[in-house]
């Protein structure tokens, strides 16, 4: 909230759609998925692990406000009860036809995590937003926080291109 003779000139806050998603996977370290109407994350053992990517168009911000939060909700049509999925900043530039394991940028910034589950799933996504206002915005990464599972536990996300278009990934920032 803004202070006397400053500050937000219209708090508020607002939904956008991801722009841009991918994943990468470490089995196949030269191929791309960016068309891919589903995004995953694994942890596999023998280097086979999964990782999502996803970018959003940030909203302008109204003059003199600041990001008061930031939520990153993935719908996950198929989940394995107890991992717990990171959410990073993406540390470098990538592009959605391009992205391959072999050139993912790699994750940054400090997690936010969430258990795995079915249905939609939410991060606090406030501080890597916060920092992508101030620096670049390469979107996130996500990552199951425990690689290299010989179980090989699988998290399946609706990537933009799927469908129905209400459970595409998308981000809410709120400002003041």
């Amino acid at each position: 909230a803004g202070s006397a003779g400053g500050g937000c000139s219209s708090p508020g806050s607002t939904a956008v759609t991801a722009s841009a998603d991918s994943y990468v996977d470490q089995n196949s370290p030269t191929s791309n998925a960016g068309a891919a109407s589903d995004l995953f994350v694994m942890s596999k053992s023998a280097n086979a692990n999964r990782r999502a990517l996803v970018r959003f168009n940030l909203p302008a911000l109204p003059s003199g406000c600041s990001v008061t939060g930031a939520a990153l909700t993935l719908h996950s049509t198929s989940a394995v009860t107890g991992r717990t999925i990171d959410l990073y900043r993406a540390g470098g530039a990538w592009t959605e036809a391009a992205v391959t394991w072999n050139n993912a940028p790699a994750p940054a910034g400090t997690p936010t995590s969430r258990a795995s589950g079915a249905g939609a799933v939410t991060w606090d996504a406030t501080a890597h937003v916060e920092a992508m206002y101030s620096g670049t915005n390469n979107g996130f990464i996500l990552r199951d926080s425990a690689e290299g599972s010989a179980a090989a536990p699988e998290q399946k996300y609706q990537a933009r291109e799927g469908t129905p278009d209400t459970q595409d990934p998308s981000l809410i920032v709120a400002w003041g």
